[in-house]
């Protein structure tokens, strides 16, 4: 085989990586959001008074979270480089709605303290399951970013930091 077909055929692989990266960060920020064909039912969301129960600084409709992924793994130059970091929280079941979007907000200036970017979004029991299952899935970028679009659904405005928070990984940080 050709000098020139290795090169093509590992900067194809490249480019399936990125898009599979890209792809597997906006899918599990679609679970999260219950969005594009991930709901089961149309109220797995959290709703209150204000509507759905989402805190985050990455923007609060799938378009605007979607574009902020798409910029933030961009940004990376490996193509195996971890994005984001995912977690589940568990909601006491006692309270309000408004209650739990007040604990998930609180819960997200720590993030906004370091500039890391997050979403949260507080799912519902499930329908045959504990009637108590209160919980949020967020996720949290693993790099900073420097400032953010007027538009949170334009990409092309978020910019980052040269270096991801390492002080965020590890178990002293949880």
């Amino acid at each position: 085989s050709s000098d020139f077909a290795k090169a093509a055929a590992h900067l194809g692989r490249e480019i399936d990586a990125d898009k599979r990266a890209l792809s597997r960060a906006q899918k599990h920020q679609r679970y999260i959001e219950r969005s594009g064909g991930y709901a089961k039912r149309a109220d797995e969301i959290e709703r209150d008074e204000k509507g759905f129960v989402v805190a985050g600084n990455i923007g609060l409709t799938p378009d605007a979270t979607k574009a902020f992924w798409k910029a933030a793994v961009a940004e990376e130059t490996r193509r195996d480089a971890r994005v984001q970091d995912r977690l589940i929280v568990e909601l006491p079941h006692w309270i309000q709605a408004s209650d739990r979007r007040a604990i998930i907000e609180r819960f997200g200036r720590v993030f906004d303290e370091r500039n890391l970017p997050w979403f949260v979004a507080v799912h519902l029991p499930d329908r045959h399951g504990d009637e108590r299952n209160f919980h949020a899935h967020g996720v949290v970028g693993t790099r900073p970013f420097l400032t953010k679009p007027d538009n949170t659904d334009d990409e092309a405005g978020w910019t980052f930091a040269p270096t991801k928070d390492r002080k965020t990984q590890g178990s002293e940080w949880i």
